[in-house]
């Protein structure tokens, strides 16, 4: 499985975002690297990562009065994220599975951080 690479790109300069999604990565390329037996766990722990950063930056959002949409784009991410889970556990450890979630967080950073970083 592929692993997902920071870079400068999915940087947003406010360096308590960037800090958790270097964490992101981090959790993200221990899903990709993980053996069978350990895959189970690594998306636990990736999974929990990311509600703990959703709830985080929702906080922030609310406290500058974002627009919700970004909200909504949030509860897509964790959808994807508890359907692959769900598949995992009942046995399907097709390796591509998280690939869907690298590519919807490549996406997601670059395009929409900056404006919620400006608001």
């Amino acid at each position: 499985m592929p692993s997902l690479t920071w870079s400068d790109s999915l940087a947003n300069n406010l360096a308590p975002m960037d800090e958790t999604h270097r964490e992101f990565v981090d959790c993200y390329n221990a899903v990709a690297c993980a053996a069978p037996e350990d895959f189970l766990p690594a998306l636990d722990r990736l999974i929990a990562h990311t509600v703990a950063h959703f709830d985080l930056e929702n906080g922030w959002m609310a406290a500058v009065d974002f627009p919700g949409c970004h909200r909504g784009e949030h509860d897509r991410v964790l959808a994807v994220m508890h359907d692959i889970r769900k598949r995992v556990e009942k046995g399907d450890l097709r390796r591509s599975l998280p690939r869907r979630h690298a590519r919807l967080f490549s996406r997601f950073c670059p395009n929409r951080r900056p404006r919620f970083t400006v608001h």
